[in-house]
């Protein structure tokens, strides 16, 4: 890889390659989280593309060697006994976030009765898992850069092998390939996808799932994304880089954007892929998340002078707010069972009915999303539960 020499210099845009960016966010009181959900002492800054409106990390030799400190001490859900994220429904038992994909996969697209699945970037295997726990007759690998995972990952059950190194040494060819919260952390988008699509098989779909910015303003904070995609800049960059759209969704994971391609029949990459699109509004947009970002810091900090505080949830945006409020936030609240009597940041985490009546707990979640999990919580505890402050249009809304 092509890298600057100085540390300060700017690579230009991600996707595009244009060079006039412009600062959409920067909160130098702020701290950053990592997407292993740990503090990072302060955030980097945001920029749009004034070219194709992308919103980006600026990426200097500077930021690469920080990300890569970071996936050097890299460990996933250690407060939790499971290798995946659940999801919360009012009346409904949890279900994981990746049994939730993989259902709605067999909705829009018809898997093939036999074939082999690739999931780039496995980590502790929950995509692997959830897909082998649905299919039979498949053939199921995974790839992570780092050979420090093959053992766990050939110890599930179903799993076929594990490759590691560069993406290009894999002979192989899939009929599905994954890529589950891995997109966002790549810093050449187009030379990643282009390694990708040579080990499709044909017809074979390449699934992203990536964090939706419209749906959730907190993805600027998390320190190790490279990328942070609206649907349509994603549609539209992975449709420039030779592959047709089959669909493109954000109602299957809350907050969260699923897209499935398959190889065009012209894969010459297009240059001007991000014709058409208003790259004003959608850097406008990403100044009005930076804003509403601030807004919410101020906010809670207000919320904590007035008492005893807690945070609900233990992911990103909860331990963003902790890490804004410091030694104001007292405890945190969380769901989840397998983390509910455990310390996060060194605040014991409760369940909501064990708090306080009287106490405050701010609910770090995109205002619509905080306003019904509000709504529920307060018919079982009498703590003042905390909802952010709505956001403008666009600005992490729901």
């Amino acid at each position: 890889m092509n890298r600057p020499e100085d540390p300060h210099e700017v690579i230009g845009c991600l996707l595009c390659g244009g060079r006039d960016l412009v600062l959409c966010y920067d909160d130098p009181e702020a701290p950053a989280v990592t997407s292993d959900i740990k503090l990072q002492p302060a955030s980097w800054k945001i920029y749009g593309c004034r070219r194709c409106g992308h919103l980006q990390k600026k990426r200097t030799s500077e930021f690469d060697k920080a990300v890569r400190r970071i996936y050097a001490d890299y460990h996933l859900f250690d407060l939790s006994n499971t290798s995946d994220q659940r999801l919360f429904h009012e009346g409904r038992a949890a279900e994981t976030r990746s049994g939730k994909i993989f259902e709605r996969l067999s909705l829009l697209w018809k898997i093939p009765g036999a074939g082999k699945m690739l999931d780039i970037g496995c980590g502790n295997g929950a995509m692997l898992a959830a897909f082998s726990g649905r299919v039979r007759n498949w053939k199921i690998y995974g790839y992570e850069p780092d050979e420090s995972r093959g053992e766990r990952i050939l110890a599930l059950p179903g799993i076929e092998g594990f490759f590691s190194g560069e993406l290009e040494g894999i002979r192989e060819k899939f009929d599905l390939i994954t890529l589950s919260h891995v997109f966002e952390h790549i810093d050449e988008p187009a030379g990643f996808l282009s390694a990708a699509r040579k080990l499709l098989a044909p017809g074979g779909l390449l699934l992203i799932q990536v964090p939706n910015l419209r749906e959730n303003a907190f993805d600027f904070v998390v320190a190790d994304h490279y990328s942070h995609f609206t649907p349509e800049v994603l549609s539209r960059y992975v449709s420039g880089q030779g592959f047709e759209i089959k669909f493109s969704v954000t109602d299957c994971v809350p907050k969260e954007i699923t897209l499935g391609a398959v190889c065009s029949e012209n894969q010459n990459p297009d240059e001007n892929w991000y014709a058409g699109l208003d790259a004003g509004a959608l850097t406008e947009n990403g100044r009005q998340i930076g804003g509403w970002l601030q807004s919410v810091a101020e906010q809670a900090r207000a919320e904590a002078d007035r008492g005893r505080t807690g945070v609900f949830g233990t992911a990103i945006a909860g331990t963003w707010l902790a890490g804004v409020l410091g030694e104001r936030a007292e405890f945190f609240v969380d769901e989840d069972p397998d983390r509910i009597g455990k310390y996060h940041l060194e605040k014991p985490v409760q369940a909501p009915g064990d708090v306080n009546s009287g106490e405050s707990v701010f609910v770090a979640l995109p205002p619509q999303i905080a306003a019904g999990i509000a709504a529920r919580l307060t018919k079982t505890s009498k703590a003042r539960w905390i909802c952010p402050v709505p956001a403008t249009a666009g600005a992490g809304r729901r």
